[in-house]
């Protein structure tokens, strides 16, 4: 509902991360006696069931769960209760940022109350279907403004039990019939899910390409089965708008750009990988944050397709083509497509959720955007760029099936207008054949195309590499680094990757550029390496990024000291290795809006009036306790895209020597404190130090001062996640220390909030660690 396919890039694999957490309260407030609780069945709902463990003192059943653990990069087993599984599906089910989102929220109250104003003004019943009711949100809306009869369906079962909670809570349940099914499987008819067909439809079911979430089916069977005809339904209409640019940042997650290295070759790539259309799949990004100086906009907003939902007889197609001519603003290469939405909530168009971003809003309140992340922008990467001088008639061809988008831009000319204009023509959806694309994600592609990332490490290379004698081992994934090593004159040079298909990738582009008998790529895990797989040759450099596909938070990244050390029965005496350290760092944040995807509701606003609020706390509490359950406090988060104020100095948390055989951190945890005012987070980021003179910083890219005496706006370099531990309400106040630890056994990152209050019966501090 509305979550963006970046976040599932990594929740999938929260796995990895989690920590061992003790068996918890669940919250429930039941009355029961000893003989009631042990009366409680053994296949009750599973968090009444280990409810009735703990209250009796005992542990419930546990099931030994095997987590991969990036930073060590092998499997793990751990015990965990019995129905993990479960509580971390109910984790996965937040969408705290939605229910925070005034906008949304206030303008589906206005478009229902208006609807429902509308049908019984016509003499009629109102009878509303509210589709993926979640919380109920929209279906106590409906009842608050007056509807005779509402259905509310919820196929995920923990979030249906959840509603009908919420609901019973606000005084609804009576007016509300909550029926735990896929809107497609509902039976209209007496004594079925629903008497009579509703002539309201309220639903979102949209993600950040408005259709994804299967929107177009939804809509489709609604009218088809549900509905009547003369239905009112909210959202009443959406429209996809297209913006051609020309975008040199942008560009760079996606196409691997040549390399010229100081004195030496140009690394290069094939046209296989320099040409392809890389992935489908949508890019989505806060282009609010996008700053406009870097890109050149070559056409303004069009909109590509228009979907009405309210039209009774008119059913949208699964695969639809659109065809727009436009003239070229500028000069430049149209190499990507900026896309957004909006949603058209009643038929006069009175009432509109936008998702422009904010450097595209001209003024008009109607229009303007409020911040969301269930629902972003996105960028769509052309398969075949074109470049066009201002003033150019051209033509986008906009393509989208039942649930993707996708594009293509050609110049206008007399033969491709008739191609175009062909009933028949279609342009299949791109997919990536080279495989780069399906091996890095778009910021490692960025990494790659990053020139002062690069320079810093060519700088270090070229300070310790001798031409014919330096043995190079690169423990680094996706990496150009056995590249640069190779154009440097070093004897030979021996690159691990242990994912299959980066390893063929790498020996594309080793092979391209003419190094094969230079680099040796080594399909092999680090334990599994043998001397014959070094050609009995023994290194003196190792080097790396570092970067490995399977780390997700930055000291994921760590597994370089690991596959180092497995491989150290192959070093010279006097090994030189680079990066020599690591630095764990943090510093306090007040962020704008990102806290709110961790933060607890507690009441949904949906007007100025304080008393018009729809209490979901039973909601916050399932959620919250099951992510307390089942998930890792730090999240990965692209930070340049969220504003955040730093408010305390940029603190070292651990130093780790990557030289020695052992780990060695700091084994005290170390404090945050002295805030310039109460953070909602902490980002956590690593620095590698290469050398004693050349470090690469991943932290704020404006250096803190020395002493903070004012909040400071934080800017993120755009290549980059860092961790972000989120603070919950009423977690910090002024005399609170947030600890960091770095723990060396798990290669995990351990957070905890110490808050000190003044006990007045007591006459002492009471010290609370969370």
């Amino acid at each position: 509902m509305g979550r963006t396919r970046r976040r599932y890039e990594y929740i999938l694999n929260w796995k990895a991360c989690n920590i061992n957490i003790g068996i918890r309260d669940f919250g429930l407030t039941l009355d029961l006696t000893p003989t009631e609780i042990r009366g409680i069945p053994v296949n009750a709902d599973p968090a009444l069931r280990i409810w009735r463990f703990a209250s009796m003192g005992m542990q419930p059943a546990v099931n030994f769960v095997q987590k991969f653990n990036p930073t060590k990069n092998t499997f793990e087993w751990e015990e965990q209760p019995e129905q993990y599984d479960f509580f971390q599906e109910i984790a996965r089910s937040a969408y705290a940022d939605m229910l925070h989102d005034f906008d949304r929220n206030q303008k589906y109250e206005r478009a229902l109350a208006l609807a429902i104003k509308k049908v019984q003004g016509r003499g009629e019943k109102a009878v509303v279907l509210d589709i993926g009711t979640g919380t109920g949100l929209l279906s106590m809306m409906a009842v608050r403004h007056g509807a005779d009869t509402v259905y509310a369906c919820e196929a995920f079962e923990p979030m249906a039990k959840c509603a009908s909670q919420v609901i019973k809570r606000n005084g609804c349940a009576e007016k509300i019939k909550l029926i735990p099914k896929r809107s497609t499987d509902l039976q209209v008819g007496p004594g079925k899910d629903m008497d009579t067909r509703a002539n309201i439809l309220v639903t979102e079911v949209y993600d950040t390409e408005l259709i994804g979430e299967g929107a177009i089916e939804t809509f489709n069977h609604a009218h088809e089965f549900l509905l009547e005809d003369g239905c009112q339904v909210i959202p009443h209409a959406a429209e996809i708008y297209a913006m051609v640019v020309d975008c040199p940042t942008v560009d760079k997650w996606n196409v691997i750009q040549p390399v010229k290295l100081p004195d030496g070759p140009e690394i290069s790539f094939p046209e296989s990988i320099s040409k392809c259309s890389g992935v489908p799949s949508v890019h989505d990004l806060q282009l609010s944050e996008l700053n406009p100086n870097l890109f050149t906009p070559i056409s303004s907003p069009l909109k590509v397709f228009d979907f009405n939902y309210t039209e009774h007889n008119q059913r949208t197609p699964d695969y639809r083509r659109s065809l727009l001519n436009f003239q070229s603003e500028a000069s430049g290469k149209c190499g990507a497509v900026f896309t957004w939405w909006l949603l058209i909530m009643d038929p006069e168009g009175e009432i509109v959720i936008t998702m422009q971003p904010e450097w595209w809003n001209k003024g008009n309140e109607k229009f303007s955007p409020t911040w969301k992340d269930h629902w972003m922008q996105c960028a769509y990467y052309l398969p075949e760029p074109c470049v066009t001088t201002k003033g150019q008639n051209l033509v986008i061809e906009a393509f989208h099936d039942e649930f993707s988008l996708w594009y293509q831009i050609n110049p206008v000319t007399e033969r491709t207008q008739e191609v175009l204009n062909h009933e028949v023509a279609t342009l299949e959806r791109p997919i990536c054949e080279c495989g780069v694309h399906t091996t890095l994600s778009r910021s490692r592609i960025g990494m790659l195309n990053d020139d002062k990332r690069n320079s810093l490490f060519i700088s270090v290379l070229q300070k310790y590499i001798r031409s014919g004698e330096s043995v190079c081992l690169v423990l680094s994934e996706g990496s150009l680094l056995p590249l640069f090593a190779a154009c440097m004159g070093a004897k030979k040079v021996f690159v691990l990757e242990e994912h299959r298909h980066s390893a063929h990738v790498m020996k594309q582009i080793v092979h391209f550029n003419g190094l094969d008998n230079i680099v040796t790529v080594i399909h092999k895990k680090p334990d599994q390496v043998t001397q014959a797989d070094l050609n009995d040759l023994k290194v003196n450099i190792v080097i790396g990024d570092p970067f490995f596909h399977s780390s997700i938070l930055p000291w994921n990244n760590l597994y370089f000291w690991y596959a180092k050390e497995a491989l150290r029965w192959s070093f010279e005496k006097d090994i030189k290795i680079i990066p020599s350290k690591a630095y764990l760092k943090g510093i306090a944040v007040e962020f704008q809006d990102l806290h709110h995807i961790k933060a607890p509701v507690n009441v949904v606003k949906s007007c100025d009036d304080n008393n018009c609020g729809y209490d979901i706390q039973d909601f916050d509490n399932l959620v919250l306790r099951a992510s307390d359950l089942t998930d890792h406090r730090i999240d990965a988060q692209p930070l340049w895209e969220y504003k955040g104020r730093g408010l305390s100095e940029e603190i070292n948390l651990a130093t780790i020597d990557l030289t020695q055989p052992q780990i060695i951190a700091h084994h005290d945890p170390v404090p945050f404190q002295k805030f310039l005012s109460p953070p909602n987070g902490i980002a956590l980021w690593m620095d590698w130090q290469l050398d004693e003179d050349i470090i690469v910083a991943n932290g704020p890219l404006a250096a803190s001062q020395e002493r903070l005496s004012a909040p400071v706006q934080l800017n993120w370099d755009m290549n980059l996640k860092q961790g972000v531990f989120f603070t919950r309400r009423n977690d910090v106040l002024d005399t609170t220390n947030i600890d960091v630890k770095y723990i060396v056994n798990s290669g995990d990152v351990d957070i905890w909030v110490v808050t000190k209050t003044w006990d007045e019966d007591k006459k002492e501090y009471i010290v609370k660690r969370t």
